[in-house]
C-alpha cells in the first residue's frame, strides 16, 4: 500500500466572514506501494472527537475545500492514499481554526 502523503498545510479563504472555509493541500507519497494510486480520502474531526467520528472525503486531486458547517471551529485532518491494494498510513495531521484563531 502508498506510503503517507506528504506536507499537508491548509490555508483560510478569508473573502467571507468567519467561520472561514479552508483549504487543504498535500503532496503524492513518496512511495506508491507498487500501484496508482487510485483516490486519496481526507478525514476531517472536532478537534476533542475520535477519528471514528469523522467525515470521509475522498477525491482524486491533491487539494480539497472543506467548508465549517458544524458550531465548533477547531479540526484535525488528515489524508490517505488508496491504490488497488489498499489504504496506506495516514499522513500527518494539521490543525484547521475556520475561525482563523488558535
Amino acid at each position: 500500500s502508498p506510503s503517507a502523503p506528504l506536507n499537508l498545510t491548509n490555508s483560510l479563504v478569508r473573502e467571507q466572514q468567519p467561520p472561514f472555509d479552508v483549504w487543504v493541500t498535500w503532496s503524492v507519497p513518496e512511495e506508491n506501494g507498487g500501484s496508482t494510486v487510485l483516490h486519496y480520502q481526507l478525514e476531517c474531526k472536532i478537534a476533542s472527537s475520535s477519528w471514528i467520528d469523522a467525515t470521509v472525503l475522498k477525491t482524486n486531486n491533491t487539494y480539497m475545500l472543506i467548508s465549517n458547517n458544524e458550531k465548533a471551529y477547531i479540526y484535525e485532518v488528515r489524508v490517505t492514499a488508496r491504490n488497488k491494494f489498499g489504504f496506506g498510513a495516514a499522513s500527518k495531521v494539521v490543525t484547521a481554526a475556520f475561525a482563523g484563531i488558535l
